[in-house]
Parts: C-alpha cells; sequence; structure tokens
C-alpha cells in the first residue's frame, strides 16, 4: 500500500513538474508575455489581414473615382470610297476620302470638359465640277469646351463621389482599427483564462501536497495507536479524489493555452516552443469616470458609422444630380487651311469658331429614379445604424463601470476571505499537532481554503477581464503597450 502511494506520489510530481515547465530544455523556446501574445496575434490575424484587404479595396476605389480626370487620347484613321451624296459633299457624287484625327481631352472637376483636337483630309471626287467646289487637302486644329449647366452642374456630381469615396476610405480605415482593438481584446482574454487555470491548478496542487504530507504524519500516529485506521482509509480516500481534481485542473491548463495560441495564430507546430509568462500577482485598480463621456473620436466604430453617413449623403448628392436633365454650353476655336497640296494645307490661316447649346432630356428616366431613391434608403439606414450603435455603446459602457466596479469588490473580498482561510487553517493546524484537534476538521479547513483561495484566483482574472472591457466600450486600447506596424 505504501508502495502504491509513493509511485503515485512520484506520478503526479512528475506530471506537475512537466506541465509547470514545458519545454524548458529546448533551445529555441519563446517566452510570450501579455504584450507579446497580442502583438503576435496583431501581425497574424487572418481576420486582420482580411479587414486590411477590405480597406485596401475601398482606397482602390478611391483611386478610381479620380480616375474620371484622367486625360484621354483618342485617335483615328479612315478611308471612305463612296458615289453617294451626303449633307457635307452634296456635289460630289463619286469621291474618295481619307480622314486621320487626333484628340486630347481633360475633364476637371468643375464640370468643365476641354479637348483638343487636330484633323486632316485627304478627297479625290470626280466630276467636272470637283475642282471648283473642293481643294483636296485640308487640315485642323482646334480647342472644344463643354461646361455642365444641370447634370453635374460645375462638377457637382463628381466632387460628390470623391467626397463619398474619400468617407469610405475613412470608414475602412477606422473599421479596421477598431477590428485591430477588439483581437487585442480577444488575446487579452484568453491569457487571463490561462492564468485563471495556472492559479486553480496551484491551489489544487498545493493543497494536494499538504494533505499528502499530514497523511504521512497521519500514517505514523496509526502506528503508534493514536488515529484510528478508519480515520486514514477516509484520508486517503480524500486524497485520492483530490489527484483527479488536480489531473483535470492540469488538463483545463492545457486547454486554455491551446485556446490562446490558437486566438494568436500561432501555428500548430510552433505550441510547444512557446512558453507563456506567469501574471504578476499584483492588481491595480481601475476606476471608472462617471463623466466620462463617448464621443466620436474615441469609439472608432462609431466614427466609422460617421463615415459611412457622410459617404451615403455624398452619393445621394450624386443620385440627385445623375436624376437631372442634361444641358450643356459648348464652344470651339480654331485655326485651319486647304489647298490643292498638303503644304498649303497647313498653314493654318483660316479661323473657325462654334458656338452652341445642348440638351438632353429624358422621359420617364426609370433607372435615374430607382438609383436617387436606393440611395435614400441607404442614407436613412446609415443614420439607423448610427443611432443604435450609439444605444450599444450607452449600454457597453454601464455594464463595463458595473463591472469593473463590482469586480473590484470581489478582488477585495474574496482576499479577505482566502488570508481568514489561511489564517483558520495554520491555527487548527498548531492544534491538531498539539492534539486538540481532529483530523476531519483539518480536512474541512483544508477544502475551504482551497476553495476560498480559488475563488480569489477567479475574481482577479474576472477583474482583468472586466477591465479589458471597460477599455474597449470607452474607446481606449485593451491593452496598453503594444505597438502596431500601422
Amino acid at each position: 500500500m505504501t508502495c502504491l502511494n509513493a509511485a503515485m506520489r512520484l506520478s503526479l510530481y512528475l506530471s506537475v513538474v512537466l506541465l509547470a515547465l514545458p519545454h524548458t530544455l529546448q533551445a529555441e523556446s519563446r517566452t510570450f508575455t501579455l504584450q507579446d501574445c497580442v502583438a503576435y496575434g496583431l501581425k497574424h490575424s487572418l481576420a486582420l489581414r482580411n479587414a486590411a484587404i477590405d480597406e485596401a479595396v475601398v482606397r482602390n476605389r478611391a483611386e478610381a473615382v479620380d480616375g474620371a480626370y484622367d486625360p484621354r487620347l483618342h485617335g483615328q484613321v479612315s478611308y471612305t470610297d463612296s458615289e453617294a451624296r451626303d449633307t457635307a459633299s452634296f456635289f460630289l457624287k463619286d469621291r474618295q476620302l481619307t480622314t486621320a484625327e487626333f484628340a486630347l481631352g481633360k475633364a476637371f472637376r468643375s464640370g468643365t470638359h476641354a479637348e483638343l483636337r487636330v484633323n486632316h483630309s485627304h478627297i479625290q471626287a470626280g466630276g467636272e465640277l470637283s475642282a471648283f467646289l473642293t481643294e483636296p487637302y485640308s487640315s485642323l486644329a482646334g480647342l472644344r469646351l463643354s461646361q455642365s449647366i444641370l447634370r453635374n452642374a460645375f462638377g457637382e456630381a463628381d466632387r460628390a463621389r470623391r467626397r463619398g469615396a474619400d468617407a469610405g476610405g475613412e470608414a475602412a480605415r477606422l473599421a479596421y482599427e477598431r477590428e485591430e482593438e477588439l483581437l487585442a481584446g480577444h488575446v487579452a482574454d484568453a491569457y487571463w483564462n490561462l492564468q485563471m487555470a495556472r492559479k486553480s491548478f496551484d491551489t489544487g496542487r498545493d493543497s494536494l501536497v499538504r494533505a499528502e504530507r499530514l497523511l504521512e504524519t497521519n500514517r505514523s500516529r496509526v502506528e503508534d495507536g493514536l488515529l484510528d485506521e478508519t480515520d486514514l482509509l477516509a484520508f486517503e480516500a480524500l486524497i485520492a479524489t483530490r489527484r483527479v481534481d488536480v489531473l483535470s485542473l492540469s488538463n483545463a491548463v492545457a486547454n486554455a493555452a491551446d485556446a490562446l495560441k490558437n486566438t494568436m495564430q500561432l501555428p500548430y507546430e510552433a505550441w510547444g516552443d512557446v512558453k507563456i509568462t506567469v501574471a504578476d500577482e499584483e492588481v491595480a485598480q481601475i476606476h471608472p469616470t462617471d463623466s466620462e463621456a463617448v464621443d466620436v473620436s474615441s469609439r472608432k466604430d462609431l466614427a466609422a458609422l460617421e463615415a459611412l453617413i457622410e459617404q451615403s449623403e455624398a452619393e445621394l448628392d450624386s443620385r440627385a444630380s445623375e436624376f437631372r436633365h442634361n444641358l450643356q454650353l459648348f464652344g470651339e476655336i480654331g485655326r485651319g487651311s486647304s489647298g490643292e497640296d498638303f503644304d498649303g494645307s497647313i498653314e493654318f490661316d483660316d479661323n473657325a469658331w462654334t458656338v452652341g447649346v445642348m440638351l438632353d432630356a429624358g422621359w420617364g428616366r426609370s433607372t435615374e429614379r430607382s438609383a436617387l431613391e436606393e440611395a435614400r434608403l441607404l442614407h436613412k439606414k446609415a443614420i439607423n445604424n448610427r443611432a443604435s450603435l450609439e444605444a450599444v455603446i450607452e449600454l457597453e459602457c454601464s455594464v463595463a463601470d458595473r463591472n469593473l466596479e463590482n469586480g473590484w469588490d470581489r478582488v477585495i473580498k474574496t482576499r479577505r476571505a482566502r488570508d481568514l482561510e489561511q489564517k483558520k487553517l495554520a491555527l487548527e493546524q498548531n492544534k491538531y499537532e498539539q492534539g486538540r484537534s481532529a483530523i476531519n476538521l483539518i480536512v474541512q479547513y483544508e477544502d475551504d481554503y482551497a476553495l476560498s483561495s480559488q475563488r480569489y484566483n477567479v475574481a482577479v482574472a474576472t477583474y482583468q477581464k472586466a477591465v479589458i472591457q471597460y477599455r474597449l466600450a470607452h474607446g481606449k486600447v485593451p491593452v496598453p503597450g503594444v505597438e502596431t506596424d500601422r
């Protein structure tokens, strides 16, 4: 019986050592603090990488809006052989026409479109009148300007699209930063779950060690006839139960460590090379400020919704402009020439100018009307989303403040209870050694002290997690001291 108990104790001690000091003999082992865990998670998170991709997509869309103002070069060369008359060459029935034209155009944010055009043509026509009606070579260089008056009036729609693209980019940036904060909170939460599991394991292990020491003392008392063997058997059964509890606690530590490393996006093959440091025993109190207001600058998700509202307003302005009829003023000035040969057509000694107005009015315009109505609905939805999030934030802050205060009270009270239980156990152990107490009281007080210690460990971890939620609710960095690459 004694050999069996010794073997069980040796097996337990070996498991404790292997759990408490994992892979200490490996040369490539790394030690991670809380800040290291958060920094690693922010760097390797796939969800955060997707958020960065979303931001890059929005940025590219903003650049695409600016692409409307890029210069456009147009060139065309054509040859025509026709016997049919048209309005441009009524008297020339049988003709061959070669034309080359190049144009460089650019749109401006004012809604103005400018185009510089150069064209040259050569015509060959049959008939006796052709020589009197036209010269075979002609060239023209001109500048054409057009200005929108109703639709996209003076660049109204263009500016709205650019404003919407900028707001969308700002919303994507803020959403990424909020995702960073939430991820840091998740990693820190998993870290404190691990610390809670570790402390509970340490408490159970220490209680078991004390019980086994007491068991050795009780065996000698049984041999001396000072203790009944039935009490010894009951105590051994209790120790066997505690061994099972300690094994369960050690398994909880391993599970919590795996959960943390998975949240960090640590590769599975590197799990054995990473050791998580034990948290400091000191607990600092955080005082919630009743007058602390939640504003757009502190909560990145709320600021992102503000940017989305601005984007929807810009989209609404753009759709409203596109719903109007199109009225444009245009004008063109140029210089040209024509002659019997090519040299005569490039002297550019003849003037040419054109002014006009263009109206484009559609009937029904179901497509534009539908797009405008959709923009109005999306704008209302964005406003509703902001109001909904504001209500959620008020609730989050209220709950976080209450949990913070309540959590600290639990830390103080459970610490006091633990210290009292420890003092009670120590006094009873002294009485037991003097023969003035029974073993059943020692067992009961030992259980009371272990339970109070576990409650204190849970209270500390819960309070640390409440601090994280408090910081997240008030738009603060959940884990100070972590630098990002952005």
